[in-house]
């Protein structure tokens, strides 16, 4: 008797986030797919992916008071002074908060964002990156 285990993904993914593939590495129709076609490979768009994964980190791994630093500063860019303006810090808790939450999410989203380059991508600094895939699609 053969059993198996299911576990819940932690970031599940949508349908349209998939690419069905044929044996020939062909993208599959909607059509081709209501017609009952069963794909061979199924490939999930990387870019979505990551942002999902960054959404999680920052909303798992940081502070509220880090993560709006981190959300202001980091993603959005904006200046040290209008992210302690509308986060209500001092501009020295901004530095402080916002060194952390970089360390935090360095921590945690160094593995996922080594998927983010190839030889034809090389890849971005951690802030790049973190803007890219921080911000709203």
């Amino acid at each position: 008797m053969i059993t198996t285990t299911v576990q819940k993904a932690l970031i599940p993914l949508t349908e349209d986030e998939y690419f069905y593939l044929s044996e020939r590495f062909e993208p599959l129709t909607a059509a081709e797919l209501e017609q009952g076609v069963i794909p061979k490979f199924l490939v999930t768009q990387k870019t979505e992916t990551l942002r999902r994964l960054v959404r999680y980190a920052l909303e798992t791994e940081l502070s509220q008071e880090e993560r709006c630093v981190a959300e202001l500063l980091l993603i959005q860019d904006n200046s040290v002074s209008e992210t302690a303006r509308l986060c209500k810090l001092s501009r020295q808790r901004v530095y402080t908060l916002s060194e952390a939450a970089k360390r935090k999410l360095q921590a945690s989203l160094r593995y996922p964002f080594l998927l983010d380059f190839s030889l034809l991508h090389p890849p971005k600094s951690f802030q790049e990156t973190l803007k890219f895939y921080g911000g709203n699609a």
